[in-house]
């Protein structure tokens, strides 16, 4: 059973404020896509994204264990994807989740494949990726503090 199933259940039954679930459902349908693919509808979750390419009329869709072809703009993509990806050059949108290094004109990914980053992006894709890195560094002090003075609770 789907989390959006689920959420539609609770919020028949009343078992939460609806806010609430409203709130959790948008959270939910934000990462995930559902991309035409073989002639059907496809949910694929964002996270498991590593990074978009547009070849001719295609898409690519780089995920952890496969490659998607779609026939859609890159730009109609843009739009529909959560915070966590930026679009580094005219022909690529990347997760930030998946980048571990970035050079002038590079981004290097988890998996070890390059994607170009343009001079049209290169300062917004430097700030960016900075403002992200910086952002889960936070986010991992407060974790680790957490822990430290909590060690008791099990995440």
């Amino acid at each position: 059973m789907s989390d959006c199933t689920i959420a539609a259940q609770v919020l028949e039954k009343r078992e939460e404020p609806a806010e609430y679930l409203v709130d959790r459902m948008i959270r939910i349908c934000r990462d995930q896509l559902m991309l035409p693919i073989r002639q059907t509808m496809e949910r694929i979750d964002c996270h498991e994204i590593c990074f978009m390419e547009s070849r001719g009329h295609n898409v690519y869709i780089y995920t952890k264990n496969r490659e998607i072809r779609i026939y859609q703009k890159l730009t109609d993509l843009v739009d529909l994807l959560p915070d966590y990806f930026h679009q580094c050059h005219k022909s690529y949108i990347v997760n930030l989740e998946y980048v571990v290094r970035l050079e002038r004109t590079l981004l290097y990914m988890a998996d070890g494949r390059m994607v170009p980053v343009s001079r049209t992006h290169q300062a917004e894709t430097k700030e960016i990726y900075e403002n992200y890195v910086n952002a889960c560094a936070i986010i991992i002090s407060f974790f680790l503090l957490s822990v430290r003075q909590f060690p008791y609770i099990v995440m």
